[in-house]
C-alpha cells in the first residue's frame, strides 16, 4: 500500500465511504501494529493483549476524528502509539502490577483530557446500554432519580406509583437489578 500522509489518513477516516475507512485502517495496521506488539510484549504483555489494545486505540482515534476533536496537523503515528501506551498503562494499573515501562523517544502524549473524555463517553454509552437491558420501567425510574434528580414524590407522580414507598421500593429493586447485570455479565464487568 502507498504511503499515506497524516492528512490523508484523517480525511479517509472522516469519509462516509467504507472503502476509505478500510484503506486507512489497513495502512495504520501496517504502519503501527508490529511496533505496538513489540512495546507491549517488552512490558509483560501478550500478543493477544497487544491486539486488543491496538484495536481499542484505533477505535478511540476513529471516534476522536469523527467528533472532530483532534488538530489537523496531528502526527498520526505518534498519537496512536501514545493512545496504545496509555491504554496499556491503564490496564496494568487495573491489574495492580507495577512494571516500569521503557521510554520511547518518539512518544507524544495524548492530551489527557481527550482520552479521559473518550473513556467517560464510552462508560456513559455502556451505562445507557445496561439501563436499556433492565427494561423500560426500571430505566425510567433510575433516569428520573439519578439523571433528572427528581424527588421521590415527583417520580411517584410522573410514573403513577400508588405511594412514595412503592416508588422507593421499585427504585431499590431496579438499582439492584442493574448492579447484578453489570457484575454478572462479562461484557459489562470487563468494561466498567
Amino acid at each position: 500500500m502507498d504511503k499515506m500522509s497524516d492528512r490523508e489518513i484523517i480525511e479517509s477516516l472522516r469519509s462516509n465511504v467504507a472503502a476509505d475507512n478500510e484503506a486507512a485502517f489497513e495502512y495504520l495496521y501496517g504502519l503501527l501494529y508490529t511496533k505496538v506488539v513489540g512495546h507491549i510484549r517488552k512490558n509483560n504483555g501478550s500478543e493477544e493483549a497487544a491486539r486488543d489494545i491496538f484495536q481499542d486505540a484505533l477505535l478511540a482515534f476513529y471516534k476522536l476524528i469523527r467528533q472532530e476533536r483532534i488538530p489537523e496537523d496531528l502526527k498520526t503515528e505518534a498519537y496512536i502509539f501514545s493512545i496504545c501506551r496509555n491504554l496499556w498503562l491503564k490496564k496494568l494499573k487495573k491489574q495492580k502490577r507495577e512494571i516500569p515501562l521503557e521510554e520511547e523517544a518518539h512518544d507524544i502524549p495524548v492530551l489527557a483530557g481527550q482520552l479521559e473524555n473518550l473513556i467517560t463517553t464510552e462508560k456513559h454509552e455502556l451505562l445507557e446500554l445496561a439501563l436499556k437491558s433492565i427494561g423500560p420501567d426500571c430505566q425510567a425510574i433510575l433516569v428520573a432519580y439519578y439523571y433528572e434528580q427528581l424527588r421521590m414524590e415527583e417520580i411517584r407522580e410522573q410514573l403513577q406509583f400508588s405511594s412514595v414507598q412503592v416508588a422507593k421500593n421499585k427504585k431499590y429493586k431496579c438499582m439492584k437489578k442493574l448492579k447484578e447485570l453489570v457484575m454478572n455479565t462479562d461484557f459489562f464487568r470487563k468494561r466498567f
